[in-house]
């Protein structure tokens, strides 16, 4: 996770290389015009000069950390550990100045913790503190930088995964935090809050902290590592972990290591380039996703300058020549290729040939040219990228389209349909669930086809259904239950019609499943059955619609599916479940499962409905709300967070025109066309600014609303013809452009 250009030699003044560690979301930041001279490609995001801001950065999980050359320290992104070094805001989305000070020499940021070195030689963590890798005695998690001790000797910080190596002008190593495999390199497995020498040695001259293990080079140019081996991350040809110092090969030529989540990488004092350990998505960079155990050649050339493993799966580097190149998982454009496929070999970065460093993240990276301009790419679900904008949203953000008559929220994506009757998604499309012919991500609204006669909406967790006019019935997506109603378990990235009936009125899809009911008022269900939640009185999947029992049925009035029960609502307003009911959501009184649909209770008052993951809503025609099922983050919104397996009412309002359940959290409108939303509030699906579960209605901000959407971490909901979305944006389900940067962004120093 930690990467080092060069032996460092404190001299006050740290070189100015790159070494990586393990304002408002939504606030504008203007892209300045471009120097064709010094810009790294016609179309980034770049503003350029004659000398930019930054000395060295370091990239995080999922925050980043600069040093300036006026010596102040800015770091940004997520926050909710107190990472960022300043206490306030969950994550900031351009560089925040950690304080006033101007002595900063050298910053690592590690998972969840950072910590920086000052031109005194003191040293200072902060952020999360759970194992105590922070150094200072305590395991409390630190909002502002803390000062280990009273050393005035440090010269080299790396911060890991849950633990941090330091080394000191003597040339001895010492690490702090996690130990748990070994890593800390004492010989125990004990954690330790305070920094412990790694030995008796005097001899080491750089080191890098991995997600769980280190490595570090000593002066004679020999390698070794320790800690979690799993993975052959050692690099000693075994997968057997050590808590002592092993040395990789008998080589003593090395020049640089850098430790990732699960690998390593290093360069030779011959420039050449070597990896090991896991190899998933093609990180080692040689051509295969098969785990090394020792040190493999990567390309063959002789002009690698330095490298930096990420603290997931990808890997980049920098070159003798300038140039930048990365490899891996590119799921976020993390390797600097806008396909999001992965790279088993190096991919170059533009055809530049000024970069100096680069440090990874988890999902992204960073890259400082010999200007001394920033650029980061990839991932920016909290800001990370630092260009301004983050991919999360804790409020509502209104997208520029308008037009938009009826939005739908699947698991990580969303479709919607405009006036027009065109049929747009976007979001996580890895089995083609958006239909737009690729199983490649979309930031923004995709439009599929050129049809212009599309009606009803039915998402799934990787799947969409969809009606058109002529009520013919279409999905696309995911297939391998079945719940494309094809026939087939075949997935498909385009719209596939479902046999050759015209007669589709509504749809309900559920996690795995589909359901519609046709004009004749029957209801039919397909594809996954595990816990009867087709309700044909069997557990067995099923490829095209069957219909649900009793045959004789056909007053059905509405349905909707979940993760694995289904509800509907007959013509007489009474409501029935089915399926999967180990947590009450079928509210029968009971966690009995079944597998044809049972009535709920003996009311005739359900009007309209909505299946979660595990829990269950409905609104009664007197507009009272009713919720049951799984409760664990109060997404029943009945003060409690109890599993009720009979329908509770949230509150004592009469006054719900819709619900829309969530995976873990619930959102409903007024027919003062406001919105409230409870339950899990992990990624501001609540919409309140906050990550703090509730388990009674929030009122999200704003009024007017005509309509809501709940996927399993986000909303989508409609007014005036806008789309607003917030929540979770980690696939680009929001639509905003802003969940991850395909091309680097110019970070400017505030």
């Amino acid at each position: 996770m930690k990467n080092y250009l060069a032996k460092f030699v404190f001299l006050g003044v740290v070189l100015g290389i790159s070494i990586y560690g393990c304002g408002g979301e939504d606030g504008s930041f203007p892209e300045e015009s471009i120097s064709k001279a010094d810009s790294p490609g016609e179309d980034w995001d770049a503003s350029y000069a004659t000398s930019g801001p930054w000395l060295q950065v370091s990239a995080g999980e999922f925050h980043t950390c600069a040093v300036a050359k006026d010596k102040t320290l800015w770091c940004w992104g997520v926050n909710d550990t107190g990472q960022l070094g300043v206490a306030g805001p969950l994550f900031n989305a351009k560089p925040l100045k950690v304080n006033a000070d101007k002595d900063w020499a050298q910053v690592s940021a590690g998972l969840q913790h950072t910590c920086a070195l000052k031109t005194t030689g003191t040293l200072y963590c902060w952020g999360n503190n759970y194992y105590g890798q922070l150094g200072d005695g305590t395991t409390a998690d630190k909002f502002a930088p803390t000062l280990l001790g009273a050393d005035t000797n440090w010269v080299s910080i790396s911060a890991g995964g849950w633990h941090t190596c330091a080394l000191k002008n003597t040339g001895t190593l010492w690490c702090f935090g996690n130990n748990n495999a070994g890593q800390l390199g004492d010989g125990t497995n004990t954690n330790k809050k305070a920094p412990t020498q790694v030995g008796g040695l005097n001899t080491w001259a750089l080191v890098s902290a991995g997600y769980s293990h280190t490595c570090a080079i000593q002066t004679n140019g020999t390698l070794y590592c320790w800690g979690d081996n799993n993975d052959g991350e050692l690099g000693d040809g075994s997968k057997i972990s050590k808590n002592i110092p092993t040395q990789v090969g008998v080589l003593n030529t090395w020049s640089t290591v850098a430790s990732g989540r699960y690998f390593s990488c290093g360069t030779m004092t011959d420039f050449s380039l070597l990896c090991w350990g896991d190899n998933y998505s093609g990180q080692l960079g040689d051509g295969t996703t098969e785990d090394k155990t020792s040190p493999v050649l990567i390309s063959g050339t002789l002009d690698w300058a330095m490298v930096s493993a990420g603290d997931r799966s990808h890997t980049c580097a920098v070159k003798t020549t300038g140039s930048l190149l990365c490899w891996g998982d590119n799921y976020w454009a993390q390797v600097g290729d806008k396909s999001l496929i992965d790279h088993y070999t190096p991919f170059r970065v533009g055809t530049e040939t000024n970069w100096k460093s680069v440090t990874t993240g988890k999902w992204h990276t960073c890259a400082l040219n010999k200007s001394g301009y920033l650029y980061c790419f990839g991932n920016n679900e909290y800001g990370q990228i630092g260009y301004g904008k983050a991919g999360h949203k804790v409020k509502p953000t209104k997208n520029r389209v308008t037009g938009w008559k009826t939005l739908s929220a699947g698991g990580y994506h969303t479709c919607g349909k405009k006036t027009d009757g065109t049929l747009w998604c976007w979001g996580a499309n890895q089995n083609g669930q958006l239909g737009v012919n690729s199983n490649t991500n979309k930031l923004k609204p995709v439009r599929l086809g050129k049809a212009t006669n599309w009606k009803l909406l039915g998402l799934g967790a990787v799947f969409s259904c969809a009606t058109k006019t002529d009520k013919s019935l279409w999905c696309w997506g995911d297939n391998s239950y079945g719940q494309l109603g094809i026939g087939t378990t075949t997935d498909t990235n385009a719209p596939v019609r479902v046999g050759l009936e015209k007669s589709w009125n509504k749809l309900g899809a559920g996690w795995y499943h589909a359901c519609g009911i046709k004009t004749n008022g029957t209801l039919w269900c397909w594809g996954a059955n595990v816990y009867g939640e087709l309700g044909d009185g069997t557990t067995a999947n099923k490829s095209a619609p069957v219909q649900v029992l009793p045959a004789d049925t056909t007053g059905w009035l509405a349905v909707a599916g979940g993760y694995g029960h289904s509800c509907g609502i007959q013509k007489d307003h009474t409501l029935w479940c089915w399926g999967y009911n180990w947590d009450g959501e079928l509210g029968l009184g009971d966690t009995a499962n079944r597998n044809v649909p049972t009535q709920v209770g003996a009311e005739q008052t359900w009007n309209a409905l909505s299946a979660g993951g595990y829990h269950t809503c409905a609104i009664k025609m007197d507009k009272s709300l009713w919720c049951w099922g799984y409760n664990s983050h109060g997404q029943l919104g009945d003060a409690s967070v109890v599993n009720k397996t009979s329908p509770v009412q949230v509150g004592t309002e009469l006054s719900w025109a819709n619900v829309s359940a969530g995976l873990l959290h619930t959102c409903a409108r007024k027919t003062n066309k406001s919105i409230w939303c409870w339950g899990s509030n992990t990624i501001f699906q609540i919409g309140d600014g906050t990550i703090v579960d509730k388990n009674v209605p929030t009122m999200v901000a704003g009024t007017g609303w005509s309509a809501i959407t709940a996927g399993f971490y986000h909303n989508c909901a409609r007014k005036s013809g806008y789309m607003y979305c917030w929540g979770n944006n980690g696939e680009g389900q929001l639509g905003d452009k802003s969940a991850w940067k395909p091309k680097p962004a110019n970070i400017v120093k505030p």
